[in-house]
């Protein structure tokens, strides 16, 4: 198992972004970044990025319970 970082941008404001279960870093641009989202070899991965409003289990969100209207776009940095 390996681990990258994966990083996007947030079309909404007050959401958290979550990848495969590991809590991003909103960077306070607009842009957001999830640091050791693990993979496993091979050289190929899914990810499954999910956007969950901050009002949410006090602004931490928790993966699963999203909603819509905050599109996220990301890019994976190894």
């Amino acid at each position: 198992l390996g681990a990258v970082t994966v990083t996007g941008t947030l079309a909404s404001s007050g959401y958290t972004v979550w990848v495969n279960g590991i809590r991003s870093t909103n960077n306070g641009d607009g842009t957001w970044s999830a640091a050791n989202v693990p993979v496993t070899k091979g050289g190929m991965a899914t990810f499954h990025a999910t956007a969950i409003p901050d009002s949410e289990n006090g602004g931490a969100g928790t993966p699963g319970s999203a909603q819509s209207g905050a599109p996220t776009q990301g890019t994976v940095f190894s």
